[in-house]
């Protein structure tokens, strides 16, 4: 590598690059595709298909990202010679961002006019659930903010100018043109669109961060995929943003997208049908299988039917979970906040110590009151609204639809897995209803 005093490439080494990588194959690719986690199963759709490791490219970085398979393959997609990184490159894997956004600039000199990125975001705007595709309408460059930016340092007039704009970074009509294909794909689940905000990883981030992103506007969070929109954009190009596997929990979205490229042609070849009976009524089907595999003595769900609704001023997701049988009952609201993954044990008798669990013993028709080795926490539930029980507790519960449907001294255990609180009934009688 030809480095200035700075460390930096020159633009003789993207020269270098550009030109080893036309000499080596007959591809001349118009658009680029930045798979990000869990979706480099893309290149699997492409035909004619090359493959380069990163490690036998001039000039280029390697991927240390699990998940991230560290190839840049060429090929054609409907038509268009297209060229697609399986894995990028981040600042949390000790690179300078003159190195992260290397490939982009590469690209350029291939020939590249048009550039779409994606990666596994996490949901910020309460809207989303788990799945979820989201085009960028706009961003927030939080790690800009300190003068982390990917253009910081002497600018190459070659690529572009020295101030560009960044007020419309992703392009309208291809945002359209997205909009367009997803309806004639006959997609029940609508396609979101909203503004992305990057920050550095590689942790994930806390509650309280995700309350101030939300508030500052965004409705998705990730990492470092906006050093190569702003690199892109300078110099011009046709730019459109995905986030995917958007959904409440956070970090679950992105976790399970790295597990597997599988997850992308299963929903892609997935039923149309089959997702509009789901979506029906706003409701939405989920497998709840995991949430209960540290509880035995629970019936396992076959799934859940969750819907939304505002209580008390505050959006909760209803869970009614469908089992193999009748004989349990089980409720679960789905919170937008952290919780700490704990077993429990079915309660056997309403004065039953619970060490992790909490216990909630209905001794009138309109109260709760919440027992867990202190002083009974009475729960109003007139009213209609939802009251949050004091510290440790720190649950919610809403008001029943009938008086009378609960039976004094009924015994209900919570049990709390990730983001889950369900509660079940120990007499088999008694159905708990929203």
């Amino acid at each position: 590598m030809k480095a200035t005093r700075s460390g930096r490439y020159t633009y003789e080494d993207y020269q270098d690059t550009a030109k080893w990588l036309l000499s080596h194959t007959e591809q001349r690719p118009q658009v680029a595709v930045i798979c990000g986690s869990g979706l480099g199963g893309l290149v699997n759709k492409l035909t004619q298909a090359q493959t380069f490791d990163y490690s036998e490219i001039p000039n280029f970085p390697e991927s240390t990202v699990p998940g991230h398979a560290g190839r840049l393959v060429f090929g054609i997609l409907n038509g268009r010679a297209c060229v697609m990184m399986q894995g990028r490159f981040h600042m949390y894997e000790g690179y300078p961002f003159w190195k992260v956004t290397f490939p982009v600039r590469v690209f350029r000199l291939l020939g590249v006019e048009t550039l779409v990125v994606t990666n596994a975001a996490g949901g910020l705007n309460p809207n989303f659930e788990v799945g979820d595709i989201m085009l960028i309408r706009d961003h927030i460059n939080l790690p800009g903010f300190s003068g982390e930016n990917p253009l910081r340092g002497p600018n190459e007039e070659r690529f572009g100018v020295r101030f560009p704009a960044m007020s419309d970074a992703y392009d309208r009509d291809m945002r359209q043109k997205a909009h367009s294909t997803w309806k004639q794909m006959g997609e029940q689940r609508e396609l979101q669109e909203g503004t992305y905000v990057m920050l550095g990883g590689p942790n994930f981030e806390t509650v309280a961060e995700c309350r101030l992103l939300r508030n500052l506007g965004a409705d998705a969070v990730g990492k470092m995929k906006l050093t190569l929109v702003q690199i892109f954009f300078m110099m011009l190009l046709l730019l459109l943003g995905l986030g995917v596997g958007l959904g409440v929990g956070l970090q679950m979205a992105a976790a399970v997208l790295e597990e597997s490229d599988q997850l992308l042609d299963e929903f892609l070849s997935s039923d149309s049908q089959d997702k509009a009976e789901a979506t029906k009524e706003g409701l939405a089907s989920r497998s709840t299988e995991t949430l209960l595999v540290s509880n035995k003595e629970v019936v396992q769900p076959e799934d859940t039917i969750i819907s939304e609704d505002e209580v008390g001023g505050d959006r909760m997701l209803r869970a009614e979970v469908l089992l193999h049988s009748n004989k349990d009952y089980l409720r679960s609201d789905v919170m937008d906040r952290e919780c700490n993954a704990l077993m429990a044990l079915k309660v056997k008798s309403k004065d039953h110590t619970c060490i992790p669990q909490y216990i909630f013993i209905h001794e009138e028709l309109d109260a709760v009151k919440a027992v867990c080795k202190s002083p009974a926490v009475a729960c109003d539930l007139k009213g209609g609204k939802c009251h949050k029980s004091p510290r440790p507790f720190d649950l919610t519960f809403c008001k029943l639809s009938k008086s009378g449907q609960v039976i004094p001294h009924c015994n209900y255990v919570t049990f709390i897995l990730e983001k889950y609180i369900l509660m079940s009934c120990s007499d088999m009688k008694v159905q708990i209803t929203s």
